[in-house]
């Protein structure tokens, strides 16, 4: 059975773009903070609220990626959110 870091490879390798991390990273960020909410607020997690604080992020984040991968990620996010 892979560990996470081997899970990791297999889901960039199948996913090959070139913003997998930034969108990973992200959407863990917003996965923790849901569990944050749960623990310390008693805040069931909620899918609708992970999703528009994933796209909101995303685009808070936009000014570390490249600008000319902007578009590309602009339309990813409008494709799964």
């Amino acid at each position: 059975m892979p560990n996470c870091f081997q899970k990791l490879i297999i889901a960039r390798r199948s996913w090959p773009t070139p913003f997998f991390m930034e969108i990973f990273l992200i959407a863990a960020w917003c996965i923790w903070k849901e569990r944050n909410a749960l623990i310390f607020e008693g805040k069931p997690p909620n899918l609708a609220h992970w999703k528009t604080s994933f796209a909101e992020e995303i685009i808070r984040h936009l000014h570390r990626v490249k600008p000319g991968l902007h578009e590309d990620i602009r339309a990813w996010l409008s494709s799964v959110v």
